[in-house]
């Protein structure tokens, strides 16, 4: 069995699109995530934050903008090849990405005292 140029490409291309998501999914994700939550945190430093945070009005569109800054690729994706893979992975990933966004402006982070 011979293995040819197209074939070795198109399994290079799969591992090098595989490898780049994972990158994008965990650093790229996980950086995200913690400064989208420092910058919708409240910063007071009195009792009344710890016990009824609020929302830091200014980190209000980085949160929006790294979901989808977060997502952004897996929808790129969806328009280079419509496949069902492609749509999957772009629906979860703009489900999750919407989750945290949801989950950041209702839920505020408290005790981030400066």
């Amino acid at each position: 069995m011979t293995i040819t140029a197209p074939r070795v490409r198109r399994v290079g291309g799969r591992l090098l699109a595989g490898v780049a998501m994972v990158l994008w999914v965990y650093p790229v994700g996980i950086s995200l995530l913690l400064l989208s939550a420092f910058s919708v945190a409240d910063t007071r430093c009195d009792v009344d934050a710890n016990l009824h945070p609020r929302l830091n009005p200014a980190g209000i569109p980085w949160v929006i903008g790294s979901g989808l800054f977060w997502a952004a690729p897996f929808l790129v994706a969806v328009a280079v090849r419509r496949t069902r893979f492609t749509i999957a992975l772009a629906a979860t990933a703009s489900a999750v990405s919407l989750f945290f966004v949801v989950a950041f402006l209702a839920y505020p982070q408290q005790g981030i005292c400066w």
